[in-house]
């Protein structure tokens, strides 16, 4: 298992790039070669080359947040917890880090995530835990999120915001391929 904070300046701590994220292999004695393999393999996938020898206190939020994560991910964890990954990152950043969930998804892994944006939430979650005042509300599929999610004081995910009214609420669409299926099929 493995945990990336929201704040990465609670995460990175290393003189350099390249050591925060060797980090842990070197407290695990992780074998050199894999290690460097690996290293190479994140350092590619994030765009971290130009950084190796940079503090990682002088970087960017977005730049922290991609050492951060290779940090976690070169560990090799099964499960993944990200407290609102998303969080100041720019929509280049944004598509970049969901860019990469979807790699890790489809090579087997785990992924949990706390988040208060519904909208990423909708598009990308399959299972949801909603929670009230730390009380767990709801939980379950697509369902939680057209079911009363705005008797949590939750606005409804966008592309549900634009159907509302328009459809029936089971029809409600909350993500963006939903609500192109509705659409076509009420264009027919």
């Amino acid at each position: 298992m493995a945990y990336l904070f929201q704040n990465p300046d609670d995460q990175v701590f290393a003189p350099t790039v390249e050591e925060d994220i060797l980090f842990g292999p070197r407290q695990f004695g992780l074998s050199k070669d894999k290690t460097e393999s690996k290293l190479t393999e994140l350092v590619n996938l994030l765009k971290l080359e130009d950084l190796l020898k940079k503090n990682p206190h002088h970087l960017s939020y977005g730049e922290k947040r991609r050492v951060a994560l290779a940090g976690v991910l070169i560990m090799e964890p099964e499960i993944i917890f990200l407290d609102e990954p998303l969080a100041f990152l720019d929509p280049l950043g944004s598509q970049t880090l969901i860019e990469i969930l979807d790699r890790l998804i489809a090579e087997g892994k785990t992924i949990v995530i706390a988040t208060h944006d519904l909208n990423f939430a909708a598009e990308w979650g399959e299972k949801f835990i909603i929670l009230d005042d730390g009380e767990v509300a709801a939980q379950g599929g697509r369902e939680v999120l057209k079911d009363g999610i705005e008797s949590f004081d939750n606005v409804l995910p966008i592309v549900a915001q634009l159907f509302k009214g328009l459809v029936v609420d089971k029809e409600l669409p909350v993500s963006v391929g939903e609500g192109h299926e509705l659409l076509k099929k009420l264009l027919k």
